[in-house]
Parts: C-alpha cells; structure tokens; sequence
C-alpha cells in the first residue's frame, strides 16, 4: 500500500474490553459528550467537518489513573515495536521511543454522523474502534481520501499512522429502532506526538 500504515486486531483482551465498555456505558450518553464544536474539530474555511459527539478523556478526569480506558491504552506503547512490526512502510523502520505525549478522545457515531476529509494536528494517530455485536450499523470505514483506500471499521482493531495523512469516516447508517442505545461505532482516537520540554 502507498499509505504508511500499521494495523493490529484483537488488540485488547476480554478482560480489558470489559473494563473499556464499563466505562463507555458511563461515556456515551449526551450528559458526558460534547459536539464536534467542543472537540478539536477540523474545519474548512470555518465549517466544522464533522458530525459526531465526543469527550477528551484527559479532560473529564483530574488523575488519568482512574479511568479505565486511559490506564489501559498505555497498552499501545508497550507494544508499539511488535505494531510497528507489521506496517511494511519505511516510517516504520524508525524508533518513536521519543513519543512522549497523547491525548486521547472518545468519539461515538450514529446515523447520518461522518467525517470529511482532514488531517490530525499531531505526530502520530492511532485509532482503535469498538462496537458492540451483532453490528447494528453500516459504513463508518476509514478512508485516505488521496489514495482512494478503504479500512473496514472491525471491533477491537487499531490502525496507526502519521496524523498528516488526509483520512476521512464514512457515513454511519443506521436503523431508527438502533439508535440511542450505544450501537452505534466507537472510536478511541490516541494523538501522539514529541514534546521537547515533557520530562
């Protein structure tokens, strides 16, 4: 693939996914999200690019050791040399022991929610996603708009790649009786990055 990109499936284990959806089960719900003017939306020409609601994590809890979710994607970075293993792309040859920052969102998509094409102001992106089953919605893949290369949204799945790769989400759809209970796609967006002065 011309997109320098690394996947990894069945990332989290059952006992992880469940701690995860304890705590999304307190998240998703329209008292905690916020919309997409309060999270970091990309914008074109001012319009706002996406439609979907979430909440920085590092931003609803004081300690970051008491979220669930925040304790357990440090998983990542224990892991990062057997990820980057699997990414075929010269970027992947280098050492990103020097990540030393991120900041991760939760975004939750139901019908007709999307994300235009844009770019992440990061170094890195990883994204895991999770649903529950049976799958009650369609779309929601992940596209890099300039090379015309779809992902499949898969539960329990992450996809890392440099943040300035224009990538965009496909519209959700969704059946009427579906919505409003949590089956919609969620997405753990982990913006990462060097900071010289983060010791």
């Amino acid at each position: 693939d011309p997109v320098p990109y690394s996947r990894a499936f069945y990332f989290y284990s059952n006992e992880e996914l469940k701690l995860i959806w304890e705590e999304l089960e307190f998240i998703l719900n329209d008292r905690i999200l916020d919309g997409p003017e309060e999270t970091g939306s990309a914008k074109n020409n001012g319009l706002i690019l996406k439609r979907n609601k979430g909440i920085f994590l590092d931003s609803l809890y004081v300690d970051r050791n008491t979220s669930n979710i925040l304790t357990i994607n440090r998983k990542f970075f224990t892991n990062i040399s057997e990820i980057l293993s699997k990414g075929n792309h010269w970027i992947f040859k280098n050492n990103l022991s020097d990540v030393n920052w991120d900041n991760t969102l939760i975004s939750y998509y139901e019908n007709s929610d999307n994300y235009e094409k844009h770019h992440d102001v990061s170094a890195y992106t990883c994204l895991t996603w999770f649903f529950k089953k049976p799958k009650k919605f369609s779309g929601g893949d992940l596209i890099f708009s300039d090379f015309n290369l779809k992902i499949e949204v898969e539960d329990n799945s992450l996809i890392f790649f440099p943040s300035i790769i224009n990538h965009e989400v496909s519209e959700v759809k969704m059946n009427m009786e579906d919505m409003g209970k949590k089956l919609g796609r969620v997405c753990m967006s982990q913006f990462m990055g060097h900071a010289p002065n983060n010791h």
